[in-house]
């Protein structure tokens, strides 16, 4: 029986045309602002993989050991925040860069973020236009290397 290949829906593959490289973990509950910030990032070049909460995004980073930097909305169902995940993931590997969004501008969520290394916290709605060159910012810090 031959056996055939079926895509991981949560994996998305960038164009040969693309102006930056690496693996982003995008989490983020709303089906909507996944698929806009997935699209713009497999647009400039980005290997995406998708989650839609906390545990899912923890489950997935702890099987991909080649993702590059974590997307992620800070305010989700599922048990576990954003924050919560990026404390987690910082546990297992402290240097990964780590870029939150909310929709609230609670100074206190912030405040949360303050003493955790490689995290930035971008209020929504962010600019996507803008998303793909931040993220190689940060992940250029985090390596010290151009990655376009």
């Amino acid at each position: 029986m031959d056996q055939v290949d079926i895509p991981d829906r949560n994996r998305h593959q960038p164009t040969d045309e693309s102006r930056y490289n690496g693996t982003i973990l995008v989490v983020e509950d709303d089906d909507n602002v996944r698929d806009v910030a997935t699209m713009m990032l497999v647009d400039a070049g980005y290997m995406v993989i998708t989650s839609s909460n906390g545990p899912q995004g923890l489950e997935e980073f702890r099987k991909n050991p080649d993702i590059h930097l974590v997307f992620s909305d800070i305010i989700m169902p599922g048990g576990m925040t954003g924050i919560e995940m990026a404390r987690k993931i910082l546990e297992i590997n402290p240097r990964m860069p780590i870029l939150l969004a909310t929709g609230y501008t609670e100074k206190m969520l912030k405040d949360r973020i303050e003493d955790m290394g490689n995290v930035v916290c971008i209020p929504k709605p962010y600019d996507t236009l803008k998303l793909p060159g931040m993220i190689n910012d940060m992940m250029r810090r985090k390596t010290g290397s151009a990655s376009n």
